[in-house]
């Protein structure tokens, strides 16, 4: 972002800013369960439907099989509910009993090709809109400009009194070709930079001058070169004489330039690193992708989330989805950070890996609600255990639309079996971006339930109660939104960020979020009304 957190208070709300709140649909849909659970009674009833499933939860292609007793095995069917392809992929085997029911086994895998940690691809753009520049930039760049050329003069000439005219704007040479004179030569046209622009008055004279900082990144290090002109031909001997006393370059050191670049460096340097409440922390870098500038819009760095593996499962990692398109930058864009499928997903990845996701299921206490109910208490004879997620959540493009897949897992207890059995819990939410909305509509579309007594072997469990929780999804939709909406606003809105070595804070507004879907991919952009305060 534009600099480090200041302060440990913000440090925890700083987390991860979008995907957390993604992550909090875990949360509503195993409370989807729950409330179903207690409208279903004694409905439920013992697995029938058996599978023996073959082959590894994750792998490069989709590779799961499964094996149905022989004498059900003409009357089982069993189908791909997902299209190939990398993500979670769900493999159903069903079987349609008398009366029209139906049960059901679902097998998930987590499918490949799956993201390179040791080559970080650019999975995501931090962009920094020239709205910010005009809005809010230029009133501090002014006054640290002016903080130091105080004192300054010569004579014929005359103190230094004022600055005027001050402009910033993100530029290229095509735009500006006076600007090729300021610039070492060799550099191309579309190389772009920040133009500060300003009038210097003294007591007898103006002084035009123009400043040029190039970001430039090489081998992973962003640096900032600085470049000026100041324009003092005056056609008069007497204060020509001045003008060549004082120098622009005299001009330009006074003009506090580490200052300056620290600012550019900061604008355009990835999120800082993330510490994750209870452990771990989200971390982004910068990748091979070259700095973008459009001139008078906006400037863009690529970046990367750093992607660590699990020590004990090193094949479980973030599937790649490859790159994707950006969304062109409205001219009122002051902060955005853009996040491919794969820079989502990456996210995603570290928040399941250092137990994030997990540790906000169990601070939901869902299980106890549930257990503790009076209605469930007296009339059911199952009971729940906290939920983990057995494997990381993956987003996905599924029929036009961004959806969001989990794998639960969780252990139900009921009084008429002599043991716990090992249940699956797959869900699929979908998130519904209106450009009249601020943050996407989230609804639960599918939900599937699987019981696994032993390794490998799957049992169709409670199919009453995975039916009734399907009829129940739409009560369900509003609660969703209402936690993403809430979520996301408490940790951005008034979020400051601030540097030891910026003059001023960036401070974070109101949040916006919008989405741009393709046939195989998205971009997801998560704007941010921020503004620098001196």
């Amino acid at each position: 972002m534009i600099a480090s957190r200041g302060g440990a208070p913000h440090s925890e709300r700083s987390l991860v800013r979008s995907t957390f709140g993604l992550g909090l649909f875990g949360a509503a849909v195993v409370a989807v369960h729950v409330v179903a659970l207690i409208f279903v009674g004694r409905a439920c009833r013992s697995p029938s439907l058996a599978v023996d499933t073959h082959g590894a939860q994750v792998d490069q292609t989709r590779s799961l099989t499964g094996t149905v007793p022989s004498q059900l095995q003409p009357r089982v069917t069993q189908q791909w509910e997902t299209p190939p392809g990398p993500g979670l992929q769900r493999l159903r085997w069903a079987i349609e009993r008398r009366g029209g029911q139906v049960e059901s086994v679902t097998a998930t895998q987590l499918v490949g090709p799956f993201i390179d940690p040791q080559k970080p691809a650019c999975t995501g753009r931090v962009v920094v809109g020239q709205a910010l520049l005009q809005n809010s930039a230029v009133a501090l760049v002014t006054k640290l400009a002016d903080e130091n050329l105080r004192g300054t003069g010569a004579f014929g000439i005359g103190d230094y009194r004022s600055l005027g005219g001050m402009t910033l704007t993100w530029a290229q040479l095509g735009k500006h070709p006076d600007d090729r004179s300021l610039l070492p030569s060799g550099s191309k046209p579309e190389r772009g930079y920040l133009r500060i622009a300003f009038d210097v008055h003294f007591d007898r004279v103006t002084v035009p001058m123009v400043l040029a900082l190039v970001p430039e990144l090489h081998n992973g290090e962003l640096s900032t070169a600085i470049y000026s002109r100041a324009k003092l031909e005056f056609g008069n001997r007497v204060l020509q004489w001045a003008s060549d006393k004082l120098g622009g370059d005299r001009l330009a050191t006074k003009l506090a330039r580490k200052e300056l670049s620290q600012f550019v460096l900061s604008a355009l340097a990835p999120p800082p690193p993330v510490p994750l409440p209870g452990g771990g922390t989200l971390r982004f870098t910068y990748c091979d992708q070259p700095l973008q500038i459009v001139d008078s819009a906006y400037a863009a760095l690529p970046m990367a989330v750093v992607i660590t593996p699990l020590p004990s499962a090193p094949t479980v990692l973030p599937p790649t989805f490859g790159p994707t398109t950006w969304a062109p930058v409205p001219a009122t864009t002051t902060l955005a950070l853009d996040l491919s499928l794969d820079g989502l997903n990456s996210v995603l990845f570290e928040c399941w890996r250092h137990g994030l996701l997990d540790r906000v299921l169990a601070d939901a206490k869902i299980d106890q609600a549930f257990n503790n109910d009076e209605l469930v208490r007296e009339f059911l004879t199952v009971r729940i255990s906290p939920l983990r997620l057995a494997l990381p959540p993956v987003a996905q493009v599924r029929a036009g639309a961004l959806v969001l897949g989990t794998e639960a897992a969780l252990s139900i207890a009921d009084t008429d079996r002599a043991a716990p059995l090992l249940g699956h819990a797959w869900s699929q939410i979908s998130l519904q971006f209106d450009a009249s909305a601020k943050l996407p509509h989230a609804s639960l579309q599918q939900l599937a339930l699987t019981c696994e007594p032993t390794p490998g072997h799957l049992e169709a469990c409670y199919p009453l109660l995975a039916q009734a929780v399907g009829n129940r999804t739409t009560q369900f939709d509003q609660s969703l939104t209402n936690a993403l909406a809430t979520t996301l606003n408490q940790l951005f809105t008034g979020t400051e960020l601030t540097s030891p070595d910026v003059p001023g804070s960036l401070v974070l507004g109101e949040l916006s979020m919008q989405a741009t879907v393709t046939e195989a991919n998205a971009a997801l952009r998560l704007n941010l009304a921020a503004a620098l305060r001196q």
